[in-house]
Parts: C-alpha cells; sequence; structure tokens
C-alpha cells in the first residue's frame, strides 16, 4: 500500500489477500511478484521502474528482504552477511538464487531468478543496485554484469555505478574487492541477530518440514531446465544419490521423473505463451528442447494443438 500511494498507483495493482491482516507475514509467491513488477512498469509508463524504485521507495527494497534482510544487516561482518542471505534466502522465495564465489583476491555476488520468465529488469535493478550500494561502501567494486541488454536509459546507470558495466552476460554479478568479506559491519548488533537467527530458524524447519523429496527435486529442474541437460541421471548426482533411489523416493510421493519434468515443461509453457513473453524458439530452448520441433510435438500433445496455432487464435 505504501508502495502504490508512493508512486501514486493503484492499490488494485495488489492481489488483496495480501494485505489481510491474518496473511501479513505470508510470502508473496514470485509468480505474482513477477505479474506486480510488470503492472507497476505498465502503469507508470516509464521503463526505469527499478532504478526509480531504488532511489525513492525504499520500503519497497526492504519489504523484499524481509527477515534476511534484517539479519544480515545485524552481522559482524560482511562475509557473514552474505552467508546469511544465501542460507536463508529460500524464506523469501524458492525461485532466488544468490550464490558468492571467491577467488585469490576477489569475489563474486551473484543474483538470479531461476526460472528465466520470471526474471524482470525491474527486480534485477533493484536488487543488483542495492548490493552494490552496500558492497561499494566497504571498498572496491571492480565490474558490474547484467543479463539483459543495454537499456534505453544506460546514462542513469553511470550515475549509479563507478565501475565498469557489462550488459548481455550470462547472469547478474558484482564483481569486488575479496577483503571486503572480512570487514566487521559498523551496524551489527549481536544480541539482534541471536534473536532473529532463532526465528529464522524456526521458520526453516518449518519449510524444511513442507518441502517434500518432489519439491526438492522440481527446484533442481528449474534451475537447470534451459541448460539442455536435466536427466534422472543429473538430478540424482545432484542430489548425491543413486538414479534407483531418486526414483524408488518420487515413487513413495506418487511420482515419477518423467511425469514431473512434463509437468514443469507444460507449466512454464502455458505460462510464458500466454503472456507472450517469449518467442516460440526461446520457449523452446527455456524448456530444455533441443529443437522447436521437439517442442511443438510436446505442446499439442498437452494442450491438443500446436503452439504456433494458439499464438495465431490469440491475435
Amino acid at each position: 500500500m505504501h508502495l502504490c500511494s508512493k508512486m501514486g498507483l493503484s492499490s488494485s495493482l495488489i492481489n488483496p489477500h495480501y494485505l489481510s491482516f491474518e496473511n501479513r507475514a505470508s510470502l508473496v509467491p514470485l509468480s505474482e511478484l513477477v505479474q506486480l513488477e510488470n503492472r507497476m512498469t505498465k502503469a507508470l509508463g516509464i521503463p526505469e521502474v527499478g532504478i526509480l524504485l531504488s532511489k525513492e521507495c525504499p520500503k519497497f527494497k526492504n519489504a523484499k528482504s524481509g527477515i534476511v534482510g534484517a539479519l544480515a544487516a545485524s552481522c559482524m561482518t560482511v562475509g557473514e552477511a552474505f552467508q546469511v542471505a544465501m542460507k536463508y534466502n529460500c524464506l523469501l522465495s524458492d525461485g532466488i538464487k544468490i550464490e558468492l564465489i571467491e577467488t585469490e583476491d576477489r569475489a563474486e555476488f551473484i543474483y538470479y531468478r531461476i526460472i528465466p520468465s520470471q526474471k524482470t529488469r525491474l527486480d534485477t535493478e533493484i536488487s543488483i543496485i542495492d548490493a552494490y550500494k552496500i558492497i561499494r561502501n566497504f571498498g572496491t567494486v571492480y565490474k558490474v554484469e547484467f543479463e539483459f541488454g543495454i537499456p534505453s536509459y544506460a546514462e542513469q546507470y553511470v550515475k549509479i555505478f563507478d565501475c565498469p558495466l557489462r550488459f548481455d552476460a550470462p547472469t547478474n554479478k558484482i564483481i569486488f574487492d575479496k577483503s571486503i568479506l572480512q570487514m566487521e559491519n559498523p551496524a551489527s548488533q549481536p544480541y539482534v541477530n541471536t534473536i532473529i537467527t532463532e526465528h529464522a530458524n524456526k521458520e526453516l524447519e518449518k519449510l524444511n518440514a513442507r518441502h517434500t523429496f518432489k519439491h526438492q527435486v522440481r527446484l533442481i529442474i528449474l534451475e537447470h531446465l534451459s541448460s539442455g541437460i536435466v536427466s534422472a541421471d543429473f538430478v540424482a548426482e545432484k542430489l548425491h544419490m543413486s538414479r534407483q533411489n531418486l526414483f524408488r523416493k518420487l515413487k513413495g510421493e506418487n511420482v515419477s521423473f518423467s511425469s514431473l519434468l512434463e509437468e514443469i515443461r507444460r507449466e512454464i509453457a502455458l505460462k510464458a505463451i500466454s503472456s507472450n513473453s517469449h518467442s516460440l524458439t526461446e520457449l523452446a530452448f527455456i524448456l530444455g528442447f533441443s529443437e522447436l520441433s521437439s517442442f511443438s510435438r510436446a505442446y499439442k500433445r498437452w494442450f491438443g494443438r500446436s503452439p504456433s496455432a494458439y499464438v495465431a487464435e490469440k491475435g
């Protein structure tokens, strides 16, 4: 509500379910957050919404980071804050990936949404700009990379980032001086950190209890689907088990690997093609098909008609 008022938007953009008192602590599903981001961009009529939000609406960033942001902010060092973000990020969403890669003298902060159709420039800009400002406060940032192309308002990036930029990169990344990870956080609050950690661990236990083995397999498939290498052997290796054990555990939840893979592809295809967010060739790649013809046959099997026929009928 604050966000809509701040930017002169109607609160009807937000699902009323998440505005009610009893659901105030509910996590907004990533699919609905994507819809909200797209509606905001359309309602404002300007492409640089992410940059505008990062400047004018700090409460939006706080809402996105929630308990994880509060916990990271109270850590003793920058490195601990990154570890916290990676460990507890699932409390915010299971569709977002945060990684920290360390080399001899540099570190890389990586952020992205797992499902390609759920990626938005707005989310990327807010998340990367926010992380950049925090890291830059402690030392040198060598480079910032974005997985989308050069925006029409690129001059605004120059005002924000005082380091080289790369667009059309494989992922969103901030490369910085590794020594920053060892630096103390002047705003650390050990007592507050202890309290929030206890709460976060309880929430994590609840989340893990709700997550079935099928859910774990689903996340791996979603993350690697577009690579074209998703197979039962690949997923079993990621879970450190044999192919036979993978099949046995899935069977215990009344699902097979092939049906789960088919279900995920079908869901993504239906959402993407309904929203016209990708071309058919792009969608085939996202779903892990090596050829457009293979995707077309699968789509016809799922929905009784070819994807091209659906697109033609729609408009």
